[in-house]
């Protein structure tokens, strides 16, 4: 965080905790849905029949195979589930704000990580046993690797 003042490292910490904080609350009080279950039912199964099922569905098994050893190291209750999205969720936001530093500057980053610690959407995504949190993280991530490899 090279650039970063002492305040605006704490700044960063406390803007990450809110956005924790939101995305763990009311986490478990829902049971899975649909396409949750189906996640779960995904990733239980063997590793053949995970690559078998995921080759006829439109998300690849990557997601699957990392809720497959999620639920190896956390268990397979509902908020275990959600975790790893939780924490994909998480990392999206830190990463948006690197690559809006990178591109905008100091102020506006974070404004990008207030708005996308605060954004319903991101936080919806963020609270289901589902890719979508984690897809997020891999594009941001991509996006910020990109930018440094221009840079």
């Amino acid at each position: 965080m090279a650039g970063f003042s002492r305040y605006g490292r704490l700044g960063l910490w406390l803007i990450l905790a809110l956005a924790l904080g939101l995305r763990v609350w009311t986490l478990g009080e829902k049971n899975l849905w649909l396409d949750e279950s189906s996640s779960w039912e995904v990733a239980t199964s063997s590793v053949t029949q995970l690559v078998t099922v995921t080759a006829e569905d439109p998300h690849p098994p990557l997601y699957f195979l990392v809720l497959k050893g999620w639920i190896a190291i956390f268990g397979d209750s509902v908020i275990a589930l959600r975790s790893l999205s939780v924490a994909s969720g998480l990392l999206a936001v830190y990463l948006a704000f690197r690559l809006a530093a990178i591109c905008l500057g100091r102020g506006a980053s974070y404004a990008v990580l207030l708005w996308f610690s605060v954004s319903p959407n991101a936080i919806y995504f963020s609270q289901e046993a589902r890719v979508y949190a984690l897809a997020t993280a891999a594009v941001l991530g991509m996006c910020l690797a990109y930018r440094r490899w221009v840079d």
